[in-house]
């Protein structure tokens, strides 16, 4: 650890420090590298910012909090989408048809 007087002068160093305190970090918990914000997500799955804070708050998409703000990986919320898929009405009476023979 760098003492403060230390890193005061050496912004360099307070860099190197914090990259490698979050490399560890993400290397444990398999944070992700790239994370976007909720605008970006938004458009990247087409669909309102509200619409995502809805799906973020019944979670059903996965998020990361940084700070005060927060961000999504794109990966996560498409395979959440896809596993959340809600089937109509006519695959689930064809379901229940296969089902019932």
């Amino acid at each position: 650890m760098i003492s403060r007087a230390t890193a005061r002068f050496s912004p360099q160093l307070q860099k190197m420090e914090r990259k490698n305190t979050i490399a560890s970090i993400s290397s444990n918990n398999k944070i992700p590298e790239k994370l976007v914000n909720g605008n970006r997500m938004a458009d990247a799955i087409s669909v309102s910012t509200r619409t995502l804070k809805r799906l973020r708050r019944d979670g059903i998409i996965s998020f990361y909090r940084v700070g005060r703000s927060i961000r999504y990986d794109l990966g996560d919320v498409m395979q959440s989408l896809t596993d959340y898929q809600v089937k109509s009405r006519a695959q689930m009476s064809a379901d229940k048809a296969t089902r019932t023979r």
